[in-house]
């Protein structure tokens, strides 16, 4: 018995190695220090396949996290051209995990750097794009919504433009671009930061004006159907004013439990009864029935999932529709986003070549017993503590018979000689 108490001890708490780390699909790096920000962002897992073991590297750019010399490592593609390393040995580079610091290799400095990890982006079904209400000059179609391809741009998710031909993509220098067709160069619309796996949705954009010019007010967000929409005429046209009047069409319209053509249709309450919806022909209108085709105004798109803030309305004036400039729609609060889930997995084919002598050791690379071992072992600490302790208690010696004379024992009765034998009967089962 203490036998096995020690050997269960020694084996809890042993460094014996159970298979690898559980290394996450990316890392995020955040750099206070200028010098670095080029190093900031999110690395995404890929595997050296001569060791069969983990480096992360930002899409589309030869920046590297690596463990070198069994410590994490940031740097460019070679290893000669080492940039920061950890200062000592972590199993994984997380600044929740990792109390070592991020050396530079140039001076010997301590670097402020927050690594965190990441199961990745989600990429939504749409992208909507906008400009904060206003629209550059000859940028307005690249505006509006953008639906999920089929097909990837080198093994990450691109969008095309519901209606006409603009792509959104991860261009080849890192940098989400919108271009006209092709997945060619920035096109007219670039992310300032590159090597993002998803794009950018804090206003921080470029466009084309013959030099690349800073906007904020570009916004890139996954399409959400907020609670509700409100619609306003602010424009002088008299008849569109009083038409707006008569059919009470200003004020609020609020999103419905159900839904209308696979998307979910709005309700603005009073006499007549109206609602924001996607009729069939696929436009977005304002009507009186669900079955009405364009209603009292419509915005002519007939794909899009939503009604846009930047599309013009048509409205029925004297039983013919005519665009009508002024008509506001403005968003409310905005809690439901409808998505489609998936990891921006990678293909054999967009494996780049990684830095060479990535070894991993096994304090750096492996995970430690205590993970997953302690629940199994405990277990079977039991099993066998029992099993110890029925062969004890059998080990007693026998008692000695006591006959009773005026007893009589039959022919069927049986006695056991006492054995140092531990006997274990085959027909126990013991767990």
């Amino acid at each position: 018995f203490p036998l096995f108490l020690w050997f269960h001890s020694t084996w809890v708490n042993s460094n014996i190695v159970f298979g690898s780390a559980n290394y996450p699909e990316y890392f995020e790096i955040q750099s206070t220090d200028s010098d670095y920000q080029e190093y900031s962002g999110f690395y995404l897992q890929r595997t050296d396949k001569s060791t069969e073991t983990p480096y992360y590297k930002k899409p589309r750019i030869t920046n590297f996290l690596y463990i070198y010399k069994n410590k994490w490592t940031i740097g460019n593609k070679k290893n000669t051209d080492l940039i920061l390393f950890l200062d000592r040995q972590c199993d994984l580079p997380t600044s929740s995990s990792c109390s070592a610091n991020w050396i530079s290799s140039s001076d010997q400095k301590i670097v402020n750097l927050n690594v965190t990890s990441s199961s990745g982006p989600t990429y939504p079904e749409y992208y909507e794009v906008r400009a904060e209400g206003r629209i550059l000059d000859n940028l307005e179609m690249i505006f509006g919504f953008y639906k999920k391809q089929t097909l990837s741009y080198i093994n990450f998710p691109s969008y095309k433009k519901t209606d006409n031909s603009y792509l959104l993509y991860l261009a080849d220098n890192g940098q989400w671009s919108f271009n006209n067709g092709v997945y060619r160069g920035n096109g007219h619309i670039r992310s300032r930061p590159k090597g993002d796996p998803a794009p950018p949705n804090n206003g921080r954009w470029q466009f084309w004006t013959g030099v690349w010019e800073d906007d904020s007010s570009i916004s890139v967000t996954p399409l959400v159907y907020p609670e509700y929409y409100s619609l306003e005429y602010v424009g002088n046209n008299q008849k569109v004013k009083e038409f707006f009047q008569q059919k009470n069409i200003a004020g609020t319209y609020v999103k419905s439990k159900l839904k209308h053509n696979y998307v979910p249709y709005y309700e603005k309450a009073g006499k007549p009864f109206l609602y924001l919806q996607k009729s069939d022909p696929g436009h977005w209108s304002v009507t009186e029935y669900t079955s009405d085709k364009f209603g009292h105004m419509y915005q002519d798109r007939s794909k899009d999932p939503a009604p846009s803030e930047n599309e013009e309305w048509k409205v029925k004036i004297d039983n013919d529709f005519i665009p009508s400039p002024g008509i506001v729609l403005r968003k409310g609060k905005e809690t439901v986003q409808t998505t489609e889930s998936s990891s921006p997995g990678l293909a054999s084919s967009d494996m780049e070549e990684g830095p060479g002598n990535l070894g991993l050791s096994n304090e750096t690379g492996n995970l430690i017993l205590a993970i997953s071992i302690p629940v199994s072992v405990t277990i079977l600490s039991c099993f066998i503590l029992c099993v110890f302790c029925v062969c004890m208690k059998r080990r007693r010696p026998a008692e000695e018979p006591k006959i009773d004379e005026n007893m009589y024992y039959g022919q069927d009765e049986e006695y056991y000689d006492e054995t140092d034998t531990c006997v274990t009967d085959t027909n126990d089962y013991y767990e």
